[in-house]
């Protein structure tokens, strides 16, 4: 199964039910069947973990 790299703005759009890009994102989101992944920053993991 194939995970979707999913930045902030399909995230933003799922979630802000005015935005431009909702109906897409929700969509592509409830439809793909594999994992998402969310890129974070590398300082916000070393954060994490202190």
């Amino acid at each position: 199964m194939t995970a979707l790299l999913v930045d902030a703005g399909p995230l933003h759009a799922l979630l802000d039910r005015r935005a431009a890009w909702h109906a897409r994102s929700v969509r592509l989101l409830e439809s793909h069947p594999g994992p998402l992944t969310v890129p974070t920053p590398p300082d916000s993991i070393s954060s994490i973990s202190s």
